[in-house]
């Protein structure tokens, strides 16, 4: 008598792989600690081990958050220039690992475990958000070349990342889906999760205008969702830095501390939107560097609006190109840019990835073979 099995899901099969990533990642950061002076990595003296190595860069600032909170006066130097502190980062993910770390669990392993779990849930979160636009077998490709991408090893620090992640694609999720009331509470906590929230309500504003144009029939209920969900999430993205302001009693507290960190590329004493890259650009190149940026500018309005790249769908293209304006807008470039370009990882649903399979294990491969050099540029020698 033959028995019939059943297929194992695919949430399962992505979370094996997602696993077997995690191993890859694993191996090349165990290979790299063992070979690296630990300059960067906090406190250069004493041996450390796997996790709070994994808790470097940024990491230390979410654990000194999870131990002891933020601080309630800035550092300045002799001239009264604020320097790097806390307040750069948002306090979820943090308030998490200090949570979880009152069972008397070490905070640099609660962190990196916490992060690990969230980049699977975002894995698979990224695969149900394009499957109804590119189909069972393209989007578990693309959440695989996710888990496997130069820049996964990012799903396994001690940063917020992973967990943003998870919040911006559940998010879009529930976007296309049209549960507006949903969007609401994930997007406040994003925006106390890591920066960028704001492309949420961007896109949602975007997507219900298109599903006017369309004349695609928007109920009353749908548009007072769509609105007020769109003001308060607009709202909760903006928070911060009045939050830093009311704690410190410095009114450009948060913008300060930004810039501390802009200070190692440029000199400057303020922020203006839609400047940075042309800032840094010129710095690098001058006029021609400019033109560089405009000319990127145009391409990437061309790519993202040709017919090929609208297949991933409406709402994963919306949220993509809302973050990646949004980064344009506020963020200085330099190393971490490849880092924060992960929330517009719905673009690798696009169909250039996907025309035949060897064009899939070719992709593939070259994640896998450039994760190492990834984690050697971008985490052992440099932070990300």
């Amino acid at each position: 008598m033959r028995t019939a099995t059943r297929p194992l899901p695919d949430w399962l099969v992505l979370l094996g792989l997602y696993g077997i990533a995690r191993v890859v990642t694993t191996v090349t950061f165990l290979v790299g600690f063992a070979s690296t002076d630990p300059v960067g990595f906090g406190d250069p003296s004493g041996w450390k081990g796997f996790f709070e190595r994994s808790a470097a860069w940024d990491g230390q600032y979410f654990l000194e958050i999870a131990r002891q909170g933020y601080p309630s006066t800035l550092p300045t130097d002799s001239a009264g220039t604020v320097q790097q502190n806390a307040w750069a980062f948002l306090p979820v993910f943090p308030a998490i690992v200090a949570a979880v770390s009152l069972t008397g669990a070490d905070p640099a392993v609660v962190a990196v475990l916490l992060a690990t779990t969230f980049g699977g849930a975002a894995t698979v979160a990224l695969m149900v958000l394009l499957r109804p636009h590119v189909g069972r077998s393209t989007a578990l490709w693309s959440a695989v070349f996710f888990a496997f991408g130069p820049l996964a090893f990012v799903l396994q620090i001690a940063y917020a990342e992973s967990l943003g992640l998870l919040l911006g694609f559940a998010a879009l999720i529930a976007m296309q889906r049209r549960r507006y009331w949903t969007i609401l509470p994930i997007v406040t906590v994003l925006a106390f999760t890591r920066p960028g929230a704001l492309a949420i309500p961007l896109a949602l504003a975007v997507h219900g205008v298109i599903r006017l144009v369309e004349r695609d029939p928007v109920t009353v209920r749908e548009r007072v969702a769509i609105v007020v969900t769109g003001l308060v999430t607009a709202t909760a993205g903006l928070a911060w830095p009045v939050v830093a302001a009311v704690a410190t009693g410095v009114p450009d507290a948060y913008l300060q501390t930004e810039l501390a960190w802009w200070r190692l590329h440029l000199s400057v004493d303020h922020f203006a939107p839609l400047t940075p890259w042309f800032l840094q650009a010129a710095r690098f190149a001058g006029p021609i560097g400019v033109v560089g940026v405009l000319v990127a500018v145009v391409v990437v309005g061309w790519w993202s609006s040709s017919r090929s790249t609208r297949q991933i769908g409406s709402v994963p293209l919306l949220g993509s190109v809302s973050y990646l304006l949004y980064l344009f807008a506020t963020f200085l470039p330099q190393q971490s840019t490849f880092r924060l370009l992960l929330p517009a990882s719905p673009l690798l649903g696009i169909p250039a990835l996907h025309r035949t399979p060897g064009r899939r294990w070719i992709v593939l491969a070259c994640c896998v073979i450039a994760q190492p050099v990834a984690i050697w540029v971008l985490f052992l020698t440099h932070n990300p």
